[in-house]
């Protein structure tokens, strides 16, 4: 499985067998460093099962997710699927109005979340130097589908835990 995880902010992740991660901070320990919009030196087409993207597309400018999505699509089987989960920016932008721009949403390893952090990066892991953190484009469940290239079928499954995130299941296939 390949694995895309920024949420535990530079903690090296005990990790399931036959998992492999890619990022571009060599500091968190990946298998691999490189970007999840060109995985072409690193992977080549059907190679995984499974993908996992946890809060990684956020940390991509907007014109960057379609490219992202499609090396997902080009490094898994044709019966392979891809879970990816990112911050809603429409229940962080509820969250920001209701509770205000300070209020702690939940508490990560890496401290407690704000709706600012949901929007543009957790900001003491960014004010530490640790720029990769920062967010440049904020997700819907809509929005999010609407990238998925095309012969994707994207499964949305939003708010299924108890934070404000949206999850997205690409398969290449109906499943059987």
């Amino acid at each position: 499985m390949l694995y895309f995880d920024l949420t535990e902010v530079g903690k090296i992740l005990s990790r399931p067998r036959g998992e492999i991660r890619i990022d571009l901070d060599p500091g968190v320990g990946p298998d691999f460093v490189g970007s999840m919009t060109d995985m072409r030196t690193h992977f080549f087409e059907r190679s995984f099962d499974a993908i996992w993207s946890s809060h990684s597309l956020e940390h991509l400018h907007t014109h960057e997710i379609p490219h992202a999505l499609a090396e997902f699509r080009r490094i898994l089987r044709d019966d392979g699927f891809a879970l990816i989960s990112c911050p809603d920016l429409e229940t962080v932008m509820t969250l920001f109005l209701e509770h205000g721009s300070d209020h702690v949403i939940y508490h990560s390893a890496a401290g407690p979340i704000t709706p600012l952090d949901m929007m543009f990066g957790h900001t003491p892991s960014i004010a530490s130097g640790n720029l990769h953190m920062a967010h440049h484009s904020g997700l819907t469940a809509e929005r999010l589908a609407l990238a998925a290239p095309s012969g994707v079928i994207p499964r949305l499954g939003g708010q299924t835990i108890a934070l404000p995130v949206v999850a997205l299941t690409l398969m290449a296939t109906e499943p059987k």
